[in-house]
């Protein structure tokens, strides 16, 4: 496991295998990956979000 998100951060720059566990939040296992686009407008599912308390791996 990686670094614990210490608040909510929107993505101004991220590496190609920058990925993120969300399982305290929403429950699913998968790694989601961080991107600059808004891919969506909830804010669990959009990939341009660091959110507080989840891990970066």
């Amino acid at each position: 496991m990686g670094d614990r998100v210490p608040a909510d951060l929107r993505l101004v720059q991220v590496s190609n295998d920058l990925r993120f566990d969300r399982s305290l939040l929403t429950g699913e296992s998968d790694m989601i990956p961080g991107t600059l686009e808004m891919t969506s407008d909830n804010a669990l599912d959009t990939r341009n979000l660091a959110l507080t308390s989840t891990f970066v791996v």
